[in-house]
């Protein structure tokens, strides 16, 4: 999923500024609100992310939540809009405070079209649906359905390296199956990668999330023009700003995954972005 990667320094700063309120510092019967959610934990890390789990005060079935803690660009007071001429050109110079502003609406972008393909795609077992997102003066948060997981992959290959192979089998089963589902709804991803799976190691079950890039197609037959994902996992017409079918374009993302998940080694690397775009 397309968040910055909050750390502890400004998870206390939301805590002490309104942002994000403490739940470790609150007596065991109170009840810690956020938006319209009552708090269960306090925000801890998961993969490259801060997630916090969660009830619906409203719902008295008890459902869990998981509300992933997505900060805002930071404003200073003294950001102001600039207009000082640059090489004889009086123009305008792009401000850090404009600049925020316009991250944050790129950022709320996503989160808005993540949600409009979740309402897209039926529940799957292997998917986890975003289905909220609410925000306050620091951060915004969106919300999914809680799953239990103990890290994204990349994390996972990282610290414990490649994944036996009848490990990595069952994983690559259970993923096919969710870009098979998205893909019947209409769903293509264009933007599987490693930190968009998440596992859960004592079930051998994986997640598929990150679905900010996703777009629903007009037919079956569609095929993309716009560039999104990740370098090292998209498909060369992509990259070669040629039109490209969607569908194809998740497998071979997928295929990236599964070779780093036995290797674990890139398929594709370059020590430039540059470099590998060539």
């Amino acid at each position: 999923m397309l968040v910055a990667n909050p750390n502890n320094a400004l998870l206390q700063k939301a805590g002490n500024r309104r942002g994000l309120p403490h739940v470790a510092t609150q007596p065991a019967s109170a009840a810690v609100r956020l938006g319209p959610y009552v708090l269960r934990t306090a925000p801890f890390n998961r993969g490259n992310e801060y997630v916090i789990r969660a009830v619906r005060a409203d719902d008295p079935t008890g459902k869990l939540y998981d509300i992933t803690v997505c900060p805002k660009p930071e404003q200073s007071a003294n950001d102001k809009q600039s207009t000082t001429p640059s090489n004889n050109n009086p123009t305008t110079v792009c401000c850090p405070a404009a600049c925020a502003t316009t991250q944050i609406l790129w950022l709320q972008s996503f989160f808005e079209n993540e949600l409009h393909v979740h309402r897209t795609l039926a529940r799957h077992p292997c998917i986890i649906a975003a289905v909220d997102a609410f925000e306050n003066d620091l951060f915004t948060f969106i919300v999914h359905e809680a799953r239990d997981v103990d890290t994204d992959l990349l994390k996972c290959l990282t610290t414990q390296g490649a994944l036996a192979e009848a490990t990595a089998r069952v994983v690559f089963i259970q993923l096919a199956g969710a870009i098979a589902h998205s893909h019947h709804r209409g769903v293509v991803h264009r933007d599987i990668k490693l930190p968009a799976i998440f596992i859960n190691s004592t079930q051998k079950r994986a997640y598929l999330t990150g679905f900010s890039y996703a777009t629903v197609l007009k037919d079956q037959a569609s095929m993309l023009h716009d560039r999104r994902g990740s370098p090292a996992y998209v498909c060369p017409e992509m990259l070669q700003n040629k039109t490209y079918d969607g569908k194809a374009a998740d497998v071979w993302s997928l295929a990236v995954v599964l070779y780093v998940m036995v290797s674990p080694c890139f398929l594709f690397y370059a020590v430039s972005l540059n470099k590998l775009l060539n």
